[in-house]
């Protein structure tokens, strides 16, 4: 009698008429001519024909653009979560940054946020490549709505700002970049959309 329990419990969590799945869609079951049927909703899915090319040359063009592509998505798969990261750190920095009103306090403030920062993140971010990096510094652009030279100067001063920037220009990195989506930085766009609505 015991061991009937657990299969009649079975019994009436599948008899629901609904219910729903782990990724949070629903499953409907119809009774039919005495046979149930579930039905369950699936993600779309894009279906393309296989790509015809009219020349060698084309095929190349398309298969550069592809590897393009490719090395783009793993280097933003790699430096978009700081760049979310960032936004999210400035809006509770400029929460309680807002508050304070002295001066030394500010600059003790951004002190005690800047070693938090370092201890956080710095051992991820010095694993960053150097095309990581300056991915990572037009995609804090996109979500901060200001590149880095503007962020360090608004919290460090103007004269740090212009020594990270000159320090940055013996690199060729330039920390005044800034984000066109529409421009150089199409690509990038495109890739963090999909990202962002889950479909890559």
């Amino acid at each position: 009698m015991k061991k009937i329990w657990p299969v009649l419990f079975l019994l009436c969590c599948m008899a629901q008429g609904r219910g729903q799945s782990p990724t949070g869609e629903y499953l409907y079951r119809y009774a039919y001519n005495g046979d149930s049927l579930f039905i369950y909703v699936l993600d779309p899915v894009e279906v393309s024909t296989p790509r015809v090319f009219k020349s060698k040359q084309e095929e190349r063009a398309y298969r550069r653009y592809t590897a393009e592509y490719n090395r783009m998505l793993y280097n933003i798969r790699r430096a978009y979560p700081f760049a979310v990261a960032t936004r999210e750190q400035l809006k509770v920095l400029n929460a309680r940054y807002s508050k304070i009103t002295s001066g030394k306090e500010r600059k003790e403030y951004i002190k005690k946020v800047e070693a938090e920062l370092r201890e956080q993140f710095e051992d991820d971010l010095k694993r960053l490549t150097f095309r990581q990096g300056l991915i990572l510094l037009k995609l804090i652009d996109r979500e901060t709505n200001n590149n880095a030279y503007e962020l360090i100067k608004e919290f460090r001063g103007g004269l740090t700002a212009t020594f990270f920037q000159t320090f940055a220009r013996l690199f060729k990195i330039n920390l005044k970049t800034e984000y066109d989506p529409r421009g150089e930085d199409k690509m990038i766009e495109e890739i963090v959309v999909k990202l962002e609505q889950g479909l890559l």
